[in-house]
């Protein structure tokens, strides 16, 4: 990865998702449990919607770089909490420069060379 990426995910991660998770736990939301609650029986949660649909299947992800912004953004606004929707221009932020950095020069790695 480049630096810049590094440094793009770095900032995803501290400027967005941090303070979001903050505000989604200050309104009472539970993300990931961190620590064992030492009065629970079980952590086993009954779901609402126990099948998929055929809607489930054909999400199908982006439909081309240009568009995941968008595509990430229709998604997320899609459920009961659209919250996760402010996050779309950040993500696709860090999904051109990722693209960018993966571009491939034609030349073979050396490591190849050492698999075999």
């Amino acid at each position: 990865m480049t630096d810049r990426a590094d440094k793009d995910i770095d900032r995803l991660f501290s400027e967005e998702l941090l303070p979001l998770a903050s505000r989604l736990k200050s309104e009472g939301a539970k993300l990931l449990e961190t620590q064992w609650e030492k009065d629970a029986s079980s952590y086993f949660v009954r779901r609402q919607r126990v099948a998929m649909t055929r809607s489930d299947f054909e999400t199908g992800g982006c439909a081309s770089p240009d568009a995941i912004e968008a595509d990430l953004a229709r998604l997320w606004n899609r459920g009961n909490d659209s919250s996760l929707a402010t996050l779309a221009p950040g993500m696709a932020r860090l999904a051109r420069t990722l693209r960018q950095a993966e571009e491939q020069t034609g030349d073979v790695s050396n490591f190849i060379y050492v698999m075999y």
